[in-house]
């Protein structure tokens, strides 16, 4: 097919700026590109692809200062000019790549197949290289005492690892060989007029490797199930969601190459009594009397290290906190602190004898006593008073 002239094809003039030359090629893309051509006939996609190719190679050139240059002197043929060359797709999507990243859903050569443009020949894996073996990631469930105080923890893991009958290989005796359908490549290329696609090798899954006789031990997986003896410690202090790395406890490497790690993340449970706050601090809803709030007194509270004598002030007022200097986590140096939060208890199942003494106690109050009733009475009677023409209505 003759070619045609580059600004011809774009649709431009010939003073055309880089910005022009861009929008020009991208519409000509979005109608062309081979992702815009689905359910259409093998002709149709075939002359879109033709058309595709133009605009790339028209753009390639008038898209260089240096290209558009000589062709703008020589054109096609003349000496030293560009020579009409078909463009190399492949190398084309890769100096361009920021100018169709996200384009057409992140890949400009998806459409093409696995590999496309690649000059290279697929290499043939060295099966031979050391492979460090997975990580492998657990939850593990500890008990709010032993986040504080710290515990040995012992359990067994399931890990895959290296079938040592066969080396890994999934081949009685470690006997294999290579694909015959991909020569130990790994991958398959075909080749349809410009376009190359490449694809992993069905057949050996990119391994290269065919194998005539499967391990009896593993079944040809090449690894097997063993059990690990995990042991390990959890740090007082130890929150939810902290991991705990133990070295040489994941899976074994191949080779040569090193053994994973086991990562324990800790999920601590909750506990009735107790909740943390923050790293240190612990938590706990302390209930008091409404006697020992108005009078105040020593009373017992509970803390992770045992019952304390407390004093509650005189007043002390419901959601108030009280602190316990040093009885929260001590970890790493550190020590935190206990808080109590206080809640107070009204009495219940009342006696008559116990509903009479109230009754006198509560007679020998005085207004002043209740300094929030006061208050509270206080600003009412002000909202009143300046709400008077709404109440009178």
């Amino acid at each position: 097919m003759a070619k045609r002239d580059y600004y011809e094809v774009l649709g431009v003039g010939k003073n055309a700026t880089d910005d022009e030359l861009k929008k020009a090629f991208r519409t000509i893309s979005k109608k062309y590109h081979p992702d815009m051509q689905h359910g259409k006939s093998d002709a149709e996609k075939a002359e879109a692809a033709e058309k595709f190719k133009e605009a790339a190679e028209a753009y390639d050139v008038l898209s260089s200062k240096d290209k558009r240059q000589k062709y703008d002197q020589f054109g096609f043929e003349g000496p030293n000019g560009f020579g009409g060359q078909d463009v190399d797709l492949g190398e084309f999507f890769r100096r361009h790549k920021s100018f169709f990243h996200g384009f057409f859903g992140g890949d400009p050569f998806a459409s093409f197949g696995p590999g496309f443009g690649d000059p290279r020949e697929p290499e043939t894996p060295d099966f031979s290289a050391p492979r460090d073996g997975r990580d492998i990631r657990i939850k593990l469930p500890v008990t709010f005492e032993e986040s504080v105080y710290g515990a040995r923890k012992e359990f067994d893991i399931n890990v895959d690892e290296m079938c040592e009958a066969c080396g890994s290989s999934g081949a009685k005796d470690a006997k294999i060989s290579v694909c015959p359908h991909c020569n130990g490549q790994g991958m398959i290329t075909q080749r349809r007029g410009m376009m190359v696609m490449s694809q992993t090798c069905p057949y050996c899954r990119g391994s290269g490797q065919a194998v005539s006789e499967p391990c009896p031990v593993c079944g040809g997986a090449g690894h097997a199930r063993h059990i690990k003896h995990v042991k390990l410690d959890v740090p007082a202090g130890a929150v939810t969601g902290q991991p705990i790395v133990v070295e040489g406890c994941g899976e074994k490497g191949i080779n040569g190459g090193k053994t994973g790690v086991l990562a324990a993340f800790v999920e601590v449970a909750p506990n009735e009594l107790f909740r943390r706050e923050g790293r240190l601090d612990i938590a706990s809803t302390f209930y008091v009397s409404p006697f020992v709030a108005a009078t105040g007194g020593k009373v017992k509270a509970y803390t992770v290290y045992g019952e304390v004598d407390v004093n509650i002030p005189a007043g002390v007022k419901d959601g108030s906190v009280v602190r316990l200097r040093g009885r929260g986590v001590k970890a790493g140096g550190e020590t935190g602190d206990m808080l109590l939060e206080i809640k107070l208890d009204v009495p219940e199942g009342l006696s008559a004898e116990q509903r009479r003494k109230i009754e006198e106690a509560s007679a020998a109050m005085k207004d002043s006593n209740f300094k929030n009733v006061q208050e509270t009475d206080r600003k009412f009677m002000e909202y009143v008073r300046k709400s008077k023409a709404y109440f009178a209505r």
